[in-house]
């Protein structure tokens, strides 16, 4: 298993930044596959990612 995984998995929120990153991989990839497949609209998934990026910025600032 990957370090970053392990890291990620043992406890995600002492690593912001890895959270962040991972969020921002994952929400882009969802966003791209809702696109891709016209599952609502591209405003609405990126909408939905922009938010989880932003509850994990205020979640790492916070911490």
């Amino acid at each position: 298993m990957p370090e970053f995984v392990q890291l990620l998995i043992e406890d995600p929120f002492r690593q912001p930044l890895l959270l962040i990153g991972t969020i921002l991989f994952w929400g882009g990839v969802i966003a791209f596959l809702l696109a891709l497949f016209h599952i609502g609209t591209i405003r609405r998934a990126f909408g939905l990612w922009a938010l989880a990026l932003l509850l994990a910025v205020a979640h790492a600032c916070t911490a």
